[in-house]
């Protein structure tokens, strides 16, 4: 008959298997206490658990998480990397701290990702490769890259635009500076129309001439008529 305690070991550790996205079984043998806190330390940093289990004990809990694989890897002195979130960061971390640790004896008999069990060759190959926040970095240091290019692409035009405006803004100002020229220009031909207009006002004065010949004419024909009267009288007689 399991005792209360044991049930609640067997619960506690049941949930956080099946809340896990990998579950990596060690060897913790041989580990000073130092170390091992050392180890959860740098762990829960990763939002990432270690858990010392009896054997037996997760057994059951494997199997209540529906993760039977688990028992695989699980034999002798028995510590559980639980890890919650991305699964590079928990494996990354651990293998980083046996590396950087020289007198490290803990050792790693496997994993299960999912449904899937990984053995120590796939966790190194695993803990190669880059976590979600380097990623993300790079994917921002793309997407910048990316987005200054299509900035210089857009204000290409612009700048083509501008230049062109200012082209015809210093046309139009040349353009302006030569206007005093021509009102010069026509400012002498104005100052010409009095020479025009004297010269109209001299033929003008020239029809008086040919008002008082065409006077002299008319005071002709009083006499041509006196000859045509006098000839018409010869007739009658």
């Amino acid at each position: 008959m399991p005792t209360p305690q044991k049930v609640q070991v067997v619960e506690s550790l049941t949930k956080r298997i099946a809340d896990s996205t990998i579950a990596v079984s060690t060897d913790y043998s041989g580990m000073s206490v130092s170390d091992t806190n050392e180890l959860r330390k740098m762990l829960r940093a990763k939002n990432v658990e270690y858990v010392i289990v009896k054997n037996t004990l997760a057994y059951i809990a494997a199997d209540s998480a529906d993760k039977s694989l688990l028992k695989e890897i699980i034999s002798g002195p028995t510590g559980l990397v639980l890890g919650y979130g991305e699964v590079v960061d928990a494996v990354k971390t651990l293998t980083t701290f046996i590396k950087d640790s020289e007198d490290s004896d803990l050792i790693i008999r496997g994993a299960l990702m999912g449904d899937r069990s990984l053995d120590i060759k796939e966790i190194e190959q695993l803990s190669r490769l880059p976590g979600k926040t380097e990623l993300l970095a790079k994917l921002v240091g793309q997407l910048n890259g990316g987005i200054q290019g299509l900035v210089y692409v857009l204000n290409s035009p612009i700048n083509g635009l501008a230049n062109v405006l200012q082209r015809h803004v210093e046309a139009t100002s040349e353009a302006t500076d030569e206007s005093p020229v021509e009102e010069e220009a026509t400012s002498e031909a104005t100052d010409e129309s009095p020479v025009e207009e004297e010269a109209t006002s001299e033929a003008t004065d020239e029809s008086p001439v040919e008002e008082e010949a065409t006077s002299e004419a008319t005071d002709e024909s009083p006499v041509e008529e006196e000859a045509t009267s006098e000839a018409t009288d010869e007739k009658t007689e």
